[in-house]
């Protein structure tokens, strides 16, 4: 077992050694930029049933300096405005918004789901499709979506709750929304 940790050590070395050489010799530039990331803020939202929904999203912090935002030209609100159901079979309704100062083109609708980290199905599918269409400005449309979870999806959301992921697209904006639910 030494002899191994020896041999490695050294190759180590060699190898330290050689790129060291390269470096020096100018092979490679002596600093490389680090990536950056930015982050993407999840729009806040306020679910309308109380009690049973709460949307989840990041906190915002105004500055004083900040002037006050343009309404881009589409942007998405959406509302789940109530739950019911019982069993394995739940039906969302929720409020779809174009909240902005165009008219939204192609939009449609994702909704996912997880609890306690794992995805869920719905309906057996990954994930459900709702096509809108046009949206135009300062509209908005209600939709309701019947949703079936397995008896083994079942107690997972039963022991940990359902959090629905809720994405928007369109032509012109993508945007996703999430939700939590506790039956």
């Amino acid at each position: 077992m030494r002899s191994i940790v020896m041999v490695a050590v050294v190759l180590a070395a060699v190898a330290l050694a050689i790129i060291g050489g390269f470096w020096s010799a100018g092979g490679l530039p002596k600093s490389i930029p680090s990536p950056t990331l930015t982050p993407v803020p999840t729009p806040m939202l306020t679910a309308l049933a109380p009690l049973v929904l709460t949307p989840t999203r990041p906190s915002a912090v105004a500055s004083a300096r900040t002037p006050s935002p343009v309404r881009p030209e589409v942007e998405f609100d959406v509302s789940i405005t109530e739950v019911s159901g019982a069993g394995l079979t739940r039906t969302l309704s929720a409020r779809i918004a174009n909240v902005g100062r165009a008219d939204a083109h192609r939009v449609w609708l994702k909704l996912e789901a997880t609890s306690g980290g794992a995805a869920i199905k719905l309906g057996g599918q990954d994930y459900l499709r709702e096509d809108i269409g046009a949206l135009k400005a300062a509209s908005s449309i209600q939709r309701r979506v019947t949703l079936s979870v397995s008896p083994l999806d079942g107690l997972k959301v039963a022991g940990n709750g359902l959090r629905f992921v809720l994405t928007v697209y369109s032509d012109e904006r993508t945007q996703t929304f999430s939700y939590e639910y506790r039956p």
